[in-house]
């Protein structure tokens, strides 16, 4: 027999002995990944080839110790860690409760004469938009051509621009929306009459809060279905419909919870998330001990529900399965915390396609789920109610504003779980208002104008400091009064003129860049004209 080379031999041992734990018909995998194959009966091994689970379904996560797994199984990650987020998370976690600016609102406008609302009035109306962008952040639009505002109604002027267009693509019974879909509009919100939510509930669970006032490391485990993967955000890639991976490329609301826990606390938050797309609680009660139990964790939280809306049996039992999943947890982990998780309500178009319980609609199923969890509320036990503030956005804007299909939340709606889990521990701190960016055409009409016009400004953006305004014939000019304003309502110069000279001439005006209005009133007539100053 022919002698190999000794580096031969040397390097045909190392990689024997590299290979010798993987079973015949397997391939390379990963942990806590999903995957999906065609066929049932995955099966997933650790690196000795020990068996780690068979899964009956073709497609679930797989365990912690994962490094083999039958060959064809298709592996999908959440997201794609080349593509790291170009938003802002600072801005993107500012409470959209409390914050002094409501960051890239989404509204999805589908073609021109096409409307759609924000949450709140803008302060001061158009006065109070600080930018329109497209959905990436490379477009800004024009307030005045491509778009106009009426209290807080968008309405689309010009042709459909690529970055609002609206892809139709099957999914299920419904429609999916990538991410050009909607404009983002970042604006100073008026809350008048508006009702906080209360999020606060850290006395619930006093461990996790104590770690994280201690800086200890928190770990944490998140299990649910496709809400939870992130399945749909603009940087999740988990979608086996392979809707694609987009800018801002925003990571979903676990990965965000445990940026800005880290950030407020100073701890070391260890993420676990091992969700997976079209799961039911009973998944969760069946898996809990192989993929929740290795991890350790001081704080499970449970994202459950509305895939169990299809299912009588699956509704009907829906709450002990969730008290199964957690007894599973705890027997391995008798410290663990839980955060229940009252999912978003569908969009009410589809309220009615729910097969098993044709008595109820979505809506009733969702808040049957929210009232199971909150009773399981206790020292150790948080409930985070998104149906209820699901149901109440949807009264002030269009659910397809904030969801990508009939079930899955897009960036704007995932932000409100990220923004509540982290509000359970922390009143999350503002940040500071950026100036305006807006595009505005100069041929935009005034806002909140009333008639008569007193006054006319030339010109319009302002680009040297420098403004002419003209007033209007038959008024009295050293009766006029004119208040400037900054887009935050806060009054910033009062103006008076005895002169009887028609022109009023204003020079050097000394604010920032950014939007004003100048309020002109004689006794109880007034009008208001917005500037942009460049």
């Amino acid at each position: 027999m022919k002698k190999l080379p000794i580096l031969l031999l040397m390097m045909t041992a190392s990689f024997v002995a590299a290979n010798a734990g993987q079973p015949a018909g397997t391939k390379a995998a990963t942990p806590l990944t999903v995957f999906y194959n065609s066929t049932a009966g995955v099966t997933c091994y650790d690196s000795n080839g020990n068996t780690l689970s068979f899964e009956s379904g073709s497609q679930s996560t797989t365990p912690l110790n994962t490094a083999y797994i039958t060959a064809g199984t298709i592996l999908y990650p959440l997201y794609d860690d080349t593509k790291p987020a170009t938003c802002n998370y600072d801005q993107y976690l500012a409470p959209f409760w409390s914050s002094g600016a409501v960051y890239n609102e989404t509204v999805l406008l589908t073609g021109a004469g096409k409307t759609g609302k924000l949450l709140f009035n803008p302060k001061g109306g158009a006065a109070g938009i600080l930018s329109i962008k497209s959905f990436d952040g490379a477009t800004d639009f024009c307030l005045g051509k491509d778009i106009t505002l009426s209290g807080r109604t968008l309405t689309q002027v010009s042709a459909a621009p690529s970055a609002l267009y609206l892809k139709n693509k099957k999914l299920w019974k419904g429609l999916n929306y990538i991410q050009s879909s909607w404009v983002c509009v970042t604006y100073i919100p008026d809350r008048t009459n508006w009702k906080f939510p209360a999020f606060q509930k850290s006395n619930n669970l006093p461990l996790s809060a104590a770690k994280l006032a201690a800086k200890q490391e928190l770990r944490i485990a998140a299990i649910g279905m496709s809400i939870t993967a992130g399945q749909n955000v603009s940087g999740g890639i988990v979608d086996i419909d392979r809707i694609p991976a987009a800018a801002p490329y925003m990571r979903g609301y676990i990965e965000m919870m445990k940026l800005e826990l880290e950030k407020l606390s100073g701890s070391k938050v260890t993420l676990y998330n091992v969700a997976c797309p079209g799961k039911k609680a009973q998944w969760a009660a069946d898996n809990a001990d192989l993929l929740v139990n290795p991890l350790k964790p001081d704080l499970v939280i449970i994202d459950m529900g509305m895939n169990d809306l299809y299912d009588s049996d699956q509704y009907n039992n829906f709450k002990t399965r969730i008290q199964t999943t957690m007894s599973t947890i705890k027997a391995k982990n008798p410290t663990v915390e839980f955060i229940l998780i009252g999912n978003l309500l569908p969009d009410p178009v589809y309220n009615n396609w729910y097969q098993g319980t044709p008595t109820k609609t979505g809506k009733d199923c969702m808040y049957s789920h929210q009232t199971a969890l909150k009773s399981l509320e206790a020292v150790g036990v948080a409930n985070l109610d998104m149906t209820s503030l699901s149901d109440t956005l949807y009264t002030r804007k269009s659910p397809k504003d904030c969801l990508t299909n009939e079930l899955h939340p897009n960036d704007y709606m995932a932000r409100w779980y990220a923004q509540g889990l982290v509000s359970l521990f922390y009143s999350i701190p503002d940040v500071t208002t950026p100036a305006s960016s807006l595009c505005v055409s100069n041929d935009v009409e005034e806002i909140n104008t009333v008639t008569p016009d007193l006054i006319s400004i030339t010109p319009n953006p302002v680009v040297d400091g420098s403004l002419h305004i003209k007033v209007a014939d038959g008024v009295e000019i050293q009766d006029l009064i004119l208040t400037v304003y900054d887009i935050t309502g806060k009054q910033v110069a009062v103006l008076k003129q005895d002169s009887r000279d028609k022109d009023y001439l204003l020079s050097n005006i000394n604010v920032f860049n950014g939007i004003y209005v100048i309020k002109a009133q004689i006794g109880s007539v007034t009008s208001t004209h917005r500037i942009v100053v460049k």
